[in-house]
């Protein structure tokens, strides 16, 4: 098996890693991508915003974006703007204030590109995509878009409050978690899954840094699905192909570069769920090459090191994700229906009644105090944030050709 990694020990190093992107291809060639809007910074620091009736009008209307629905105003006008939160590639988060209520909120300040010819800044189409999508959902585990400005330059989005940061860092803060708190977290982000998909919409960059807390400082805090840069509505009868996500959580139908649609979005939940109850990573190898063969060969397994206190019933909900033929893994209705999931209330009233504690487990990824990991292995932050300048498929469609950071 592959190098394995303390996924929740890199997610604490990622937080100073600004400008992480994504690889993405389109028409044969191969490019930085400004997709993940939202992943261009580090989720600790992220906050959004705020409110917006003349959007708000146009969402009930269901009148798509173009330029020239966005706000031709001057976003300073209506928000005071603060210190930076983060910055990417072509966008930049600033805390801002709005005038009248001193709500605070944030604004990403997204950088157009000017010609169609140029790779510098984000294109028209993109833009619009990511807010068509952002503008048609609602939903309590779902980040919020409220309103919308434009200027010579950028548009800036302003988006739901989301200050509670990641929920792998809240996690790595806990030490140990029991795997019914594990399934709490998860039924959040399948329920918001659940509700993309009834929209035919695919996230196609769920990891990690993309699952925020609302608030953590809060009872049984609520899961924030975030960064639709790369999202797609997934129409009938039109075939879609890219190589675009995050290496390690990417499903094999991206890696050959074969026809994608929701079920892209299950494999990353396979993967997330094995993360987030054994703090190791099932498909990371010590090259990105061995990252992606991995993942089209299927190669996993349950070490006992990670597993020995996991169900069954937790390992058979993973099995039925990380399949390579899209039609046979399991989708977010069967996920949703799957025994593990629906056993969560039975689990928590069967030890109010019994007045047993649940077995707490130390999560793999923290070493006691003043130790060193005692397993060797490559920092997750290196694939989290790789960017791929080219390469093909793996298998019967190529290998990578070409990697780097």
């Amino acid at each position: 098996m592959s190098a394995r990694v303390s996924a929740l020990q890199g997610s604490a190093r990622r937080r100073d890693r600004r400008g992480a992107e994504l690889w993405e291809v389109k028409s044969g060639f191969c490019s930085r991508s400004a997709g993940s809007l939202l992943g261009d910074f580090p989720r600790s620091c992220l906050q959004a915003a705020v409110t917006g009736l003349s959007l708000e009008r146009k969402l009930l209307e269901g009148r798509p974006a173009t330029m020239s629905t966005f706000r031709q105003e001057d976003v300073e006008d209506h928000y005071e703007m603060g210190e930076e939160l983060g910055s990417g590639q072509f966008a930049i988060v600033r805390k801002c204030r709005q005038k009248g209520t001193g709500k605070e909120y944030a604004a990403k300040f997204i950088k157009k590109r000017r010609l169609s010819s140029s790779r510098r800044g984000v294109s028209r189409e993109e833009i619009e995509r990511e807010v068509n999508i952002l503008r048609e959902i609602r939903h309590p585990n779902i980040i919020t878009l409220h309103d919308i400005f434009e200027n010579k330059t950028d548009v800036v989005l302003i988006l739901e409050l989301v200050s509670g940061g990641e929920l792998f860092d809240f996690l790595a803060e806990k030490e140990s978690l029991t795997e019914d708190e594990a399934t709490q977290f998860l039924k959040q982000i399948l329920d918001g899954v659940h509700y993309l998909h009834s929209k035919r919409i695919a996230h196609f960059d769920l990891k990690p840094e993309n699952i925020m807390l609302l608030d953590k400082n809060v009872p049984n805090p609520r899961i924030k699905l975030i960064d639709f840069g790369i999202a797609h509505k997934i129409e009938a009868g039109n075939e879609f192909k890219n190589i675009f996500g995050t290496p390690e959580f990417v499903a094999p139908e991206i890696v050959n570069y074969e026809p994608l649609g929701l079920e892209a979005d299950m494999w990353s939940i396979g993967v997330i769920t094995y993360i987030l109850l054994s703090g190791a990573s099932p498909f990371l190898g010590e090259t990105k090459q061995e990252t992606l063969t991995n993942i089209s060969a299927v190669n996993y397994d349950f070490d006992e090191e990670y597993f020995s206190n996991t169900s069954e019933l937790a390992k058979d909900f993973i099995r039925r994700l990380l399949v390579k033929d899209p039609k046979r893994r399991m989708t977010i209705s069967q996920s949703l229906e799957h025994s593990w999931i629906k056993a969560i209330r039975r689990r928590n009233v069967r030890r109010e009644d019994s007045g047993r504690k649940p077995e707490r487990r130390r999560l793999n990824s923290l070493p006691p105090p003043g130790l060193a990991s005692p397993i060797p292995h490559t920092p997750l932050s290196l694939i989290l944030t790789t960017t791929v300048t080219g390469w093909g498929g793996v298998g019967s469609s190529g290998v990578v050709s070409s990697l780097e950071l």
